[in-house]
């Protein structure tokens, strides 16, 4: 990494004396007259770390738990709690630091330009240090924030799990991830919230199907992850094309899932004759979520289906007979029917639309599947999450893009 003195130009100068360690004769006392901590609901884990000694308040008598913590700033948190040692000073105060950061696993020299190591840390980026602080290695991108989640170690911003993963990380919050971190080097296990996890998820392959689904994909046939690769279908020389944009689930026994609001009032399942079916017992709504890209339409006027996502039903034998609980059913809102000649009512569906010669589109669409819950019967099937594309245009539909195997360890 290139050296470069940030000494004078850090806007959080005054900060950076109240993050060296306090004496241990001093530290309770400091932190019992912080004055502006009381009835924040970060106090306790405020206290925890000036206890330790690796984090301080301010002259004034206050820690400003609200105040965004930069780069490096939480670099040298994460080092002195975890006592890692360092190097001798250099004129750069914060080389040391990065330099243990790197030393023990933590940060990787590229991940921060050398003249952005002032600017606040984003919560993903938090997540990433304290993650590998936990000795976890990973090498997706998207998924330090699945993975913190999952640990415990970062929680929803609020009752539905939001993420907030480019938002700044405040000086509360940064010394509640170390706490946690600290648990976990201990050996303790966390407490989880999820629809965090959840939300974390959809962030890193467009699906909770993971966390939510965990019967049907906690552990993947032949060792593959979610193909996010697969997800665009295209045709006439990329003219047209269909991309996922998120496939959800959705818990319709939880009346406080966060992702409710994607499943309509007036959803209704029908049968493969298409008659109406009442929807009863407790059930997952599956909610694939696409858009139709259309540049130039390049044939005359006709109907064409865009892409979408599902299980495939692979649920059934060949007799029809169920081999598990669970299988998928279609759905639709129920202004996606038509009556056909015997008056019985038709699923139309809602990726259907018109296009014409020279069209240019970006529509997006919803479909639906509904997988009732129940008890296991039988373990000796794959479900697939699969997508759909151009029906009569891509040959290369319906495309795999995560196999997973039933856990016979989950049996609700």
């Amino acid at each position: 990494m290139k050296k470069r003195n940030i000494r004078g130009t850090l806007a959080g100068v005054a900060f950076l004396g109240m993050l060296f360690v306090a004496t241990n004769s001093t530290s309770e006392a400091a932190s019992a007259n912080l004055s502006d901590i009381n009835g924040h609901w970060g106090k306790d884990q405020v206290e925890f770390a000036i206890q330790q000694g690796f984090v301080d308040g301010y002259p004034d008598g206050t820690f400003k738990p609200d105040q965004n913590v930069s780069r490096v700033e939480f670099m040298k948190l994460v080092v002195d709690a975890l006592k890692f040692k360092k190097n001798p000073q250099t004129n750069e105060w914060y080389q040391p630091y990065l330099d243990a950061g790197i030393a023990n696993g933590l940060h990787v020299a590229e991940e921060f330009p050398s003249d952005k190591l002032n600017d606040p840390i984003s919560r993903e980026e938090m997540a990433r240090i304290a993650v590998r602080a936990t000795g976890q290695s990973n090498y997706d991108a998207k998924k330090w924030m699945y993975l913190a989640t999952s640990k415990g170690i970062i929680n929803g911003m609020d009752d539905a799990g939001t993420l907030g993963p480019d938002q700044p990380t405040t000086r509360a919050q940064a010394v509640t991830v170390i706490r946690r971190i600290m648990k976990i080097r201990e050996g303790a296990s966390l407490p989880t919230d999820k629809y965090a996890i959840s939300s974390a998820e959809i962030y890193w392959h467009k699906t909770n199907v993971l966390s939510m689904l965990p019967r049907y994909f906690s552990k993947i046939k032949q060792n593959w992850s979610f193909r996010d690769d697969l997800l665009t279908s295209s045709a006439w020389d990329g003219n047209v094309a269909c991309s996922i944009d998120q496939y959800v689930v959705v818990d319709m026994d939880d009346p406080n899932d966060p992702n409710r609001s994607l499943v309509p009032d007036d959803l209704q399942v029908f049968d493969p004759d298409g008659f109406i079916k009442e929807i009863t017992g407790s059930n997952y709504i599956l909610v694939s979520q696409q858009t139709t890209h259309i540049k130039s339409f390049p044939k005359n006027t006709l109907y064409i289906s865009g892409c979408y996502t599902g299980i495939m039903d692979r649920l059934f034998d060949d007799t029809g007979n169920l081999k598990a609980a669970g299988s998928v059913y279609q759905t639709a809102p129920l202004g996606a029917y038509i009556i056909d000649q015997n008056g019985r009512k038709q699923f139309r569906d809602p990726n259907d639309f018109k296009v014409s010669e020279g069209d240019q589109i970006n529509k997006t669409t919803y479909t639906y599947q509904i997988l009732p819950k129940g008890k296991l019967i039988s373990t000796n099937v794959f479900p697939d999450v699969f997508r759909i594309g151009f029906y009569g245009i891509d040959a290369n539909s319906p495309v795999t893009v995560y196999e997973g195997f039933i856990n016979k360890e989950y049996s609700e």
